[in-house]
């Protein structure tokens, strides 16, 4: 797998003790770590001695005291040095930090180098003392053995310490991007007892029943790129036997439930013409999923294509099947986690490279076949059908896809990200709503991204100003084979030593979920793109879950909250541009927007159902009539702020109705300052008409009341109540009354 600049991409890998003990840096410093304690051992127990006549002990070295004292020094500080680098090597997996990786790489070097030259120093020394010694001073040859054994090993200790240096710097140079850090896995495709079944191609057009979701496409920049042989990367996958797969099988997630504390609102691509009218760029590329599994594991995720859905539509599937097929467990620590998200993410990388392979073997039967040196608009009439066929294979091998998955187990929950879709965990705290994002977009503003591309020898410097890498802003993909493996045939990319747009996901967690009151939300680029185009960027994140807030008040369902929150998006994007404002040259068109929101505990339900008496939530209180609900939201706080206008009063309950019950948790508004919040209760709640605030409304007469003389009904709602509360909390001088 590929890594990043000193296996960055493999942040939060586990802990794997049989790859660890095969890796040659390690080997030695187990080696290491033997020879110090045969040095230092060695001078301890029989490295002191004295002569018949004498009680005090000498240096076996010459009698010198420091030869001695330095071997026993060296020996044991090798002894703990050796100890704190193979906790580095086994903590160094879970390090997401290039820069840290980098330090720790730099420091491996610097420290094993001067071990070898202490080990060098320090043989030297006890060879010239042990040569100079007399005869006399150990008449009874006792420890020579020893003190020749600390010779020798302070000899062979000079080897393994410049090995481990050697190592290192070989890390350095390539940037851990090799089999020394990645992780054994068994690829499932490769398991002739896989218990599902390969991935079909899915028929034209998006089914949001079958496939999971809509689908999401920016637009395609590579129609000039032609390879005109296969690169040697991929010669293996091109003399495979090709493969025939049946026109129907079923897929591989047709039996995983979906998850029903979650919800998805989608929106298709528009574009807007100069008469205001709106039409879809190409076909919806987005996808998503939410699944849970037996083991009551749960599995989110949106993807973001681009150039074709058929990456999207392939990682929604096999992803599912890498993933809730047994392969994650209640008994699975968080460094098991880690490593199955990383292997699956491989897994389909290489998967999906593999399905193409058959359209890659045509396409470089058919480019041998044209002309060498011939551009393709001067090729003769009887190439045509060629050109035309090279024309569909390279929509076939063209596409990619970004993704951010979260996976919650034992109530923990990790995040995996490729590319810039967006994953936010919102918080419901005394002071609001905490809005939090849970992983970094892989664009060029990103500083890690940058280094680990300079660490394989591009120009940075280039690369930000230009912002974009072959038509996309993200620096990492899944799929995108002209990109991975033509990347020598880029100007901004030619100068890369191995790949540069890879697909390891950086994994963010875990993240504890005792206790927490919220909603996650995975959103596609397009959504929160399309905000920051109508109202400037910086603020997106906040506005949509200050949306999502409002929205969970006024629905009833998920599906009906995240659909709500992106048609609001895409009104707002829409409207921004029909002002004619000054971001309406921002606005010209939008990708497709796709928001996913998981519940956790958050209320839902409607502001205020009239079949039903409001039950106060601890320190709240409800309000005897209808007030109006403002929805408008702070963008400056990450603490999302609802404005209402309420009357201060004390607790009121409906007395008309005489036996009113909650069945469901009905949302109630607190005064809680500065924020207030929705807070919902599961009691059943009971209001008499005996009440001490029953005299607020007449009793409803058992009969139908007769018109008056002038025809209507007199009134039977006293308002009077309502009216001077509100002038004392509005500080009113007089007191208006109700008819």
């Amino acid at each position: 797998m590929e890594g990043g600049a000193y296996g960055a991409g493999k942040a939060g890998g586990a802990f794997d003790p049989h790859t660890l003990v095969r890796q040659p840096h390690t080997i030695l410093r187990v080696v290491s770590w033997v020879f110090s304690i045969v040095v230092f051992g060695s001078i301890v127990n029989e490295g002191y001695l004295n002569r018949p006549s004498e009680g005090k002990e000498f240096c076996i070295y010459n009698r010198n005291p420091n030869a001695c004292s330095y071997g026993v020094a060296v020996g044991v500080l090798a002894f703990l040095t050796c100890l704190l680098y193979l906790a580095l090597d086994i903590y160094f997996p879970q390090i997401s930090s290039v820069k840290d990786r980098k330090k720790a790489v730099l420091s491996d070097i610097g420290v094993s180098a001067f071990w070898a030259f202490l080990w060098f120093v320090g043989f030297c020394f006890l060879a010239n003392q042990w040569q100079v010694s007399k005869p006399k001073d150990n008449p009874l040859n006792e420890g020579t053995d020893a003190a020749r054994a600390a010779i020798a090993f302070s000899f062979f200790s000079i080897f393994t310490w410049a090995g481990q240096a050697v190592l290192a710097f070989q890390r350095y140079q390539i940037g851990a991007d090799s089999a020394l850090f990645s992780q054994d896995y068994m690829d499932p495709s490769q398991d002739s007892s896989m218990p599902y079944a390969p991935y079909v191609e899915p028929s034209a057009g998006p089914d949001p029943a079958s496939m999971g979701g809509t689908y999401q496409q920016p637009a395609t920049a590579f129609d000039s790129l032609a390879l005109s042989s296969p690169p040697p990367e991929m010669s293996a996958l091109l003399t495979t036997t090709p493969k025939t797969l049946p026109e129907q099988q079923p897929s591989w997630t047709d039996d995983l439930p979906l998850c029903h504390l979650s919800g998805v609102g989608s929106a298709s691509n528009r574009s807007y013409s100069a008469d205001g009218k709106s039409t879809e760029s190409h076909p919806p590329e987005d996808s998503w999923l939410k699944f849970r599994s037996e083991n009551n594991c749960f599995l989110y995720g949106v993807f973001n294509g681009y150039d074709g859905n058929r990456v999207t539509n392939f990682v929604a599937q096999r992803l599912s099947a890498e993933l809730l097929l047994g392969q994650l467990s209640a008994e699975h620590t968080e460094a098991d986690v880690r490593r199955v998200l990383l292997q699956a993410f491989d897994v389909v990388e290489r998967s999906f490279l593999e399905s193409i392979d058959d359209a890659l073997a045509e396409k470089a039967s058919l480019q041998s076949q044209l002309p060498e040196g011939v551009p393709q608009h001067q090729l003769p009439p009887q190439y045509q059908k060629i050109l035309e066929r090279l024309k569909v294979l390279e929509r076939e091998i063209s596409g990619g896809a970004m993704a951010v998955v979260a996976v919650l187990l034992n109530n923990k929950l990790y995040v995996a990200n490729v590319g810039t879709n967006r994953a936010l965990l919102c918080k419901s705290t005394v002071d609001g709503l905490q809005v939090t994002q849970l992983n970094m977009d892989h664009t060029t503003e990103n500083e890690d991204e940058l280094f680990r591309l300079s660490q394989l020898g591009l120009d940075t410097g280039k690369i930000k100003q230009v912002g974009i890498i072959c038509g996309q802003e993200s620096t990492r993909r899944i799929g995108d084979y002209k990109v991975k493996y033509g990347y020598t045939d880029i100007d901004l990319l030619s100068a890369a030593k191995s790949k540069p747009i890879i697909a390891e996901p950086e994994i963010h967690g875990s993240q504890p979920l005792d206790g927490v009151t919220g909603f996650l939300v995975l959103m596609s680029e397009g959504l929160y793109k399309a905000l920051e185009a109508a109202h400037g960027p910086g603020q997106a994140n906040q506005e949509i879950a200050a949306m999502i807030d409002t929205e969970f008040a006024k629905q009833t369902s998920m599906d009906a909250v995240a659909q709500a929150v992106v048609d609001r998006v895409k009104r707002i994007h829409s409207d921004t541009f029909a002002s004619g404002g000054e971001r309406a040259k921002f606005c010209l068109r939008h990708e497709d927007m796709t928001l996913l929101v998981r519940n956790f505990g958050y209320p839902l339900g409607e502001m205020s159902q009239p079949t039903h008496s409001p039950a106060p939530a601890a320190g709240g209180r409800v309000y005897p009539v209808s007030v109006p609900y403002s929805s408008t939201q702070s963008t400056s706080k990450t603490s999302v702020t609802l404005s209402l206008v309420m009357p201060s009063q004390g607790q009121m309950v409906n007395g008309a109705h005489s036996a009113s019950t909650l069945d469901e948790a009905t949302p109630t508004l607190t005064n809680q300052s500065p924020t207030l919040t929705l807070q919902s209760t599961n009691t059943h709640t009971q209001s008499s008409s005996s009440s001490s605030d029953g005299g607020l409304f007449r009793a409803r007469p058992a009969h139908s009341l007769p018109p008056g003389e002038d025809g209507r009904v007199d009134p039977y709602v006293d308002f009077a109540e309502f009216y001077r509360l509100w002038s004392v909390d509005h500080g009113e001088q007089s007191v208006m009354t109700a008819p």
